[in-house]
């Protein structure tokens, strides 16, 4: 799994937050899941495989920690597990990390900075993404089938305006009067300095 491809569940994962020690309160509540949504039971899951794919691709480093929140309680109340992401760590010792973290009760009048964090998280979602596209790298062979029909697509241009070839940024091209020119919606724009792509 990478960042590319996760997907931000608002309802499963509430916050990505960094939450200081002044925060922590109240006794440990490592013993089960009771009473918490069956679907929620995975969110662990979902965390360890965003920290361990913002790891490879160098988009988070440690040490760091983070805060899972939930504020779905009837009592109003929010829980969160940290994880500390050690620099440069093994798979095996980010996994470790989370497999000894606790579970903690917290005041929810202290979720100072929770839209902040998921915004965090959207955005190195998106930063994954958008690395990904500048290096066309893709993990799976569908990926990248999907990737060259949606590219075939954009080569069919209408209105007599033929696309020519791929920009390097993975845009339809064609060369007009002289120079390379992008094409968009059926319009001819300049491409800056952006050069073909290699054929």
């Amino acid at each position: 799994m990478d960042l590319g491809s996760f997907e931000l569940q608002e309802k499963k994962l509430r916050a990505w937050l960094h939450a200081e020690d002044s925060q922590r309160s109240g006794p440990s509540a490592e013993t089960s899941w009771a009473g918490w949504d069956p679907l929620e039971a995975d969110a662990e899951n979902d965390v360890i495989e965003l920290l361990e794919s913002a790891q490879r691709n160098r988009l988070l480093t440690g040490p760091a920690q983070i805060g899972l929140i939930y504020i779905d309680d009837p009592n109003g109340d929010a829980y969160y597990t940290t994880v500390d992401l050690p620099a440069n760590g093994e798979m095996g010792e980010l996994r470790l990390a989370s497999a000894a973290c606790e579970w903690n009760l917290i005041n929810p009048g202290e979720q100072v900075g929770a839209e902040a964090a998921i915004a965090v998280l959207a955005g190195i979602t998106a930063e994954a993404n958008a690395l990904l596209r500048s290096l066309e790298r893709f993990t799976a062979p569908h990926e990248q089938a999907a990737h060259e029909q949606a590219m075939a697509e954009a080569l069919e241009v209408t209105d007599g305006i033929q696309a020519h070839g791929t920009c390097g940024c993975g845009e339809p091209i064609a060369y007009y009067d002289g120079e390379w020119m992008h094409v968009y919606n059926d319009q001819l724009r300049g491409t800056g300095d952006h050069d073909p792509a290699p054929s």
